[in-house]
């Protein structure tokens, strides 16, 4: 699966109305990894994910996308596959402007206001949705299920799932472990194709190799290689209901979800400790059920974000 060996970039998530400060690909060549300052031409960063293979992409609040790092395959969506250090227009479709953006392993989307979702990068995999296996340098319009708009977009691994308006799931890209929800482990799907067990669901979240979504009830649902299972399967809460979830885009990964109770259980990779339960080891699911494992120190959190080898997290009291 790993078919390059370049070290996998951390991922998180940051949402603000300032100017952004990161580190390394963010810099000039050669530059030492200490903070320097990264901004648009004009305006301001709204959103930055940061990409499963050493790459950054931004959103600016005029919609415009941005990206910077590794860019092979198209990853930086600027029409070329060099390496950029700072930041680089992504060729935007005429006319159009995004909403929110979703980073993955080796590919990315945006979602517009109007609910389109349009995806770049690597697609080897099907990951981008357009019914073709062709890299997509630029962006690419996913082709939508019909009559359907997408609200949420998740990017994960080699593979995408989103959420549409009406509360559905669908999913695309590489299934061998069941990512894609459908009940098999093969037969990847080139397009948006349904997940559908009956559920309303009110968000969902790529992992490296599967996926977990949460209904409008708070129930959590969850599939591919770290559930065991090909289908959603629903995951009890230890204590009171479900109501955050987090995942991933690395190549390898874990996940996390936030009870009313606020207690934050995590499942999958951990041998960094990033499951935050005091150990380094992995879990692993069985017949459908994620092995999940308590954080330690009893904190309340209101929001996570993971990284490949790390997990953050603010605490209700910010």
């Amino acid at each position: 699966m790993n078919f390059i060996s370049a070290p996998v970039a951390r991922r998180r998530r940051i949402l603000a109305g300032l100017t952004l400060f990161v580190s390394a690909l963010g810099a000039t060549a050669g530059s030492p990894a200490a903070a320097q300052e990264v901004a648009p031409v004009a305006g301001n960063f709204t959103q930055i994910e940061a990409g499963g293979d050493q790459f950054n992409c931004a959103l600016d609040d005029n919609g415009a996308a941005w990206c910077w790092g590794y860019g092979s395959s198209g990853i930086l969506g600027n029409d070329d596959s060099g390496t950029q250090y700072a930041p680089v227009p992504v060729t935007m479709p005429a006319g159009v402007t995004f909403t929110k953006i979703s980073t993955g392993y080796f590919h990315s989307c945006g979602l517009t206001a109007a609910g389109a979702a349009w995806c770049w990068g690597y697609n080897g995999y099907y990951g981008i949705g357009d019914g073709t296996t062709d890299n997509a340098l630029v962006p690419v319009a996913v082709d939508m299920p019909t009559g359907r708009t997408f609200t949420h977009i998740s990017v994960g691994t080699y593979n995408t799932c989103a959420l549409t308006d009406n509360a559905k799931v669908y999913c695309w890209g590489y299934n061998e472990y069941g990512e894609l929800g459908r009940g098999t482990t093969s037969g990847s799907e080139s397009t948006p194709a349904s997940i559908d067990n009956g559920s309303s669901f009110a968000t969902v979240e790529m992992h490296a190799y599967g996926g977990c979504a949460l209904t409008t009830a708070s129930k959590l649902f969850c599939w591919g290689y770290y559930a065991d299972s090909s289908t959603p399967t629903e995951q009890i809460s230890p204590s009171g209901a479900w109501k955050a979830i987090a995942n991933t885009s690395g190549e390898d990964g874990h996940g996390c979800a936030i009870t009313s109770a606020d207690e934050t259980w995590c499942f999958g990779i951990g041998d960094d400790g990033q499951l935050g339960d005091g150990n380094a080891s992995n879990t692993s699911g069985t017949d459908g059920v994620a092995d999940m494992v308590k954080v330690a120190g009893d904190v309340a959190f209101s929001q996570i974000a993971l990284g490949q080898y790390h997990t953050c997290a603010i605490t209700a009291a910010g």
